[in-house]
């Protein structure tokens, strides 16, 4: 899996330039909710345990997302 676009005549196809920003976006997305995790487990706060959960799940879908966006541009490659 290579994280350059491939480049064809000099420019990127629009569908994978499409894909490759909504990849970066899940990446910077399961980045932000991984460091707020860690600061809200590290407060150990109840009212967070809620928060903690959603947080949780939220990187569990962006995860299995990611996964389907780089199936997809590897198929567009």
């Amino acid at each position: 899996m290579g994280l350059r676009p491939r480049v064809q005549d000099g420019t990127v196809s629009d569908t994978e330039s499409g894909l490759l920003k909504q990849r970066s976006m899940l990446v910077i997305l399961i980045a932000a909710c991984s460091t707020a995790r860690t600061a809200f487990e590290a407060a150990d706060n109840a009212i967070d345990a809620t928060l903690l959960t959603d947080l949780s799940t939220m990187i569990e879908r962006s995860e299995r997302e990611l996964v389907k966006l780089n199936q997809q541009i590897q198929e567009s490659s």
